[in-house]
């Protein structure tokens, strides 16, 4: 017997789904009409008729006039839809990868925020370009580094705090988050910086989140790259954070 869950004004489209998930739940039939009758209590055979002729009508059912009622293939190729796995932030993360960088020829990495570090979920350099931070390894809490930054401005104070306050954060006393985030304001949510070990160099950085993780897209290029191109590689960091997000 099905338990009812019946609303006001949708009798029959839930009268309809329940016959549908108990021949479903059932190894997809054949079960024969007087079957079906039981499994709805209080139905009447010509209420119930009409719900097995819709579901016949939209290709849900089909029916033998010796064995009754079953699922069709239509139905049966659900399954295997509806229970793929869905693809991991990281196999996700190295396409976007692959994406931006042979679009934009520049070096470009995908961190992910842990406990309490940075880690290059994926990373590349390419050829002639800026050489990057490699995968697996560690990014700190950088005063001077866009995909750092990008993450930080993304937490709750406490948070942030927290991370700033940690053993991977390079903030001297002469450093302040906010002056930082500041200096580093590009187009839109895109921030930039100016590195310090590194003359001429810059990293370009968007932040995005997938669930409840919080990760950074950045390039690392030279500065004069990053003028020129400045409005291409927006709009890829754009695409990459809507894409990495899930």
């Amino acid at each position: 017997m099905l338990k009812s869950t019946s609303k006001p004004g949708l009798p029959a489209l839930d009268r309809g789904l329940a016959l549908l998930d108990h021949l479903i739940r059932s190894g997809g039939g054949p079960l024969r009409f007087g079957e079906l009758r039981d499994a709805l209590p209080g139905v009447q055979d010509s209420t119930l008729t009409r719900i097995l002729k819709a579901l016949e009508g939209y290709g849900y059912l089909e029916r033998d006039a010796d064995t009754g009622y079953r699922i069709t293939q239509q139905v049966r190729a659900w399954g295997p839809y509806l229970s793929a796995a869905r693809p991991t932030l990281a196999d996700t993360a190295q396409r976007v990868l692959d994406r931006l960088t042979q679009e934009a020829h520049e070096s470009a990495c995908i961190t992910l925020l842990g406990e309490d570090r940075i880690d290059a979920l994926c990373s590349r350099s390419v050829e002639g370009g800026i050489r990057i931070l490699g995968t697996g390894q560690l990014l700190h809490f950088e005063p001077d580094h866009a995909g750092a930054l990008a993450i930080l401005e993304q937490l709750p104070s406490a948070e942030r705090q927290r991370h700033l306050d940690g053993p991977h954060c390079t903030f001297g006393e002469g450093d302040n988050f906010e002056a930082s985030l500041s200096a580093a304001r590009g187009p839109g949510n895109v921030l930039i910086d100016t590195s310090r070990s590194r003359p001429g160099v810059c990293r370009m950085a968007i932040a995005y989140r997938h669930g409840e993780q919080l990760g950074s897209v950045f390039f690392c290029l030279t500065q004069e790259a990053c003028e020129h191109k400045r409005e291409q590689l927006t709009r890829l960091l754009e695409s990459a954070r809507d894409r990495l997000g899930g």
